[in-house]
């Protein structure tokens, strides 16, 4: 396992949850996304790949 991902949407929310996760799913399938997730040193780092990319 490389990377681990917590999300958390309130217990009613069934398509936020699924739609979050696609959008997840879509954006790790992109390999310059991990690769740069991969070699971030600290939390502010990866926070800039997020809103770098997204």
């Amino acid at each position: 396992v490389k990377f681990v991902v917590l999300f958390i949407v309130p217990k009613n929310q069934f398509q936020t949850h699924l739609r979050t996760l696609a959008s997840i799913a879509k954006f790790l399938n992109d390999r310059s996304v991990r690769e740069s997730l991969a070699s971030a040193k600290s939390a502010d780092e990866i926070l800039a790949i997020f809103r770098e990319r997204s």
